[in-house]
């Protein structure tokens, strides 16, 4: 596993407050299917927190057990910054 990749892996196991290293193989698996997931919606900045932070929900809706409620939050929560990178312009 490259660094940068285990940079990532640490800040989601941060994210979803995960100690030890029993789930790192599914949450490698979640971290690339977000960034393919990302790419296919059409998003091609990679280098921000925004961009970060939709890695972070994508699994989080993956991997955690959550309420019908809690998933459709974060649902839009994704929607809407999947748009917002979309549609970002370089200043």
């Amino acid at each position: 596993m490259q660094n940068q990749q285990k940079q990532e892996l640490e800040q989601v196991k941060l994210y979803l407050r995960i100690d030890g290293d029993e789930d790192d193989i599914n949450l490698i698996s979640f971290i690339n299917a977000a960034h393919l997931y990302l790419r296919n919606a059409g998003v091609s900045c990679k280098s921000n927190d925004l961009y970060d932070l939709a890695v972070k929900i994508y699994v989080s809706l993956h991997y955690d057990d959550m309420s019908k409620a809690q998933t459709e939050k974060l649902e839009r929560s994704l929607e809407s910054i999947v748009v917002q990178l979309k549609y970002e312009v370089d200043l």
